[in-house]
């Protein structure tokens, strides 16, 4: 009876029911096949990239399971250092360190010469969640923890079950940490924020980016209602790359509003096999299908219903997208988790494809 007031309330007043509808993609983001242009800066082995820096001489910095790596275009990837666990964001400090979050340890610093150094005190160290993203901001060290209670491979998880246990932390000089702000949903992204102690976080499952300021914890939508996940976050000449593991559906979206089919979903069918944005297609004939991406003459239609996507988008401060490249359903570029931007190069780290992708950060010929 209840459900059918609230079909019912939501068809007389459509204001008052839930947003069930994925914004479309237009403007600064309507589709292209610029991601599948771009040239690979390093395809070497089991190299699946989580963030990318570039650095000051035009090299490009990746963590890549438990290690540091720098990607030249001169021969393969070489490893700058090993970490005690796997690695997530990353940031560049003014004396060319680089702070690094990485799975148990919580957050190291690498030193030029590839020296590892604990950043956390013990106290520190056991009581925090996963770590993703790793910002300065006015000298300042600030965190985001994505959740307390999930490992970092349980996202789906904390999908279904609307995980907002997600924190900003202030990193003290002896290694104690500070809550900022509280009840994100799975801040995947944090970078520098535009004014002075402020700082940006993504919110993936909130599709939702804002500024935070650092000392209050008040949070302003930068960009909501987005039609992708957003992930990690850099500063761009126009403001911010910001970098989408996925697209929304209208299937997911589904899925979240159906309680009783979402709880059967999660207790009787494996993980791999939930309806879920993915980092990459796999082929496999488990892998859930959706009608409108089955193959037509050998190709998938770009214009399907996508399992997988690759999507980074320059994001101005106005909060409107000023331009962005895509790898639609028919191409392999999918699973992007971070664009980063310095010396005239942009360096796309892309998950699904196990690549480092670079083109010219004015857009022209990689």
């Amino acid at each position: 009876m209840h459900r059918a007031l609230a079909l019912l309330t939501e068809f007389l007043v459509p204001d008052r029911g839930p947003v069930r509808g994925v914004p479309s993609m237009d403007g600064g983001l309507t589709p292209n096949d610029e991601l599948d242009a771009l040239g690979i800066l390093s395809d070497a082995g089991d190299l699946r990239p989580e963030d990318v820096l570039v650095d000051a001489d035009g090299s490009v910095l990746a963590t890549a399971g438990a290690a540091l790596w720098r990607l030249d275009g001169d021969g393969p990837a070489r490893k700058v250092a090993d970490l005690p666990g796997d690695a997530r964001g990353m940031t560049l400090r003014g004396d060319g360190s680089l702070l690094v979050c990485v799975d148990r340890a919580g957050l190291v610093a690498v030193d030029r010469g590839g020296a590892v150094h604990e950043v956390l005190d013990a106290q520190a160290r056991a009581g925090v969640g996963v770590l993703s993203a790793v910002a300065v901001s006015a000298g300042e060290v600030f965190v985001s923890e994505v959740s307390r209670r999930r490992e970092w491979s349980e996202w789906p998880y904390a999908l279904y079950e609307g995980d907002a246990e997600g924190r900003i932390l202030h990193v003290r000089e002896d290694g104690s940490l500070r809550t900022v702000a509280e009840g994100l949903v799975w801040p995947w992204g944090l970078c520098d924020g535009r004014e002075p102690g402020t700082v940006v976080v993504t919110e993936s499952f909130a599709h939702r980016i804002s500024t935070l300021d650092t000392g209050s914890g008040a949070r302003r939508p930068l960009a909501e209602r987005l039609p992708a996940y957003p992930a990690r976050v850099h500063p761009s000449a126009a403001g911010l790359w910001v970098a989408f593991f996925g697209v929304r559906t209208h299937l997911v979206e589904f899925v979240l509003h159906e309680d009783d089919y979402r709880r059967r979903m999660i207790q009787q069918v494996p993980v791999d096999e939930w309806l879920l944005p993915a980092l990459r297609r796999t082929g496999s004939v488990r892998e859930p299908l959706q009608v409108g991406g089955v193959k037509h003459l050998g190709e998938v239609k770009p214009w399907s219903p996508p399992r997988s996507y690759g999507l980074v988008a320059e994001l101005g401060w106005d909060g409107d997208f000023v331009r962005s490249m895509h790898s639609r359903p028919g191409g392999w570029r999918h699973g992007t988790t971070a664009a980063s931007e310095a010396s005239g190069v942009l360096a796309v780290a892309c998950a699904g494809a196990e690549a480092v992708l670079v083109t010219s950060a004015e857009g022209g010929e990689s």
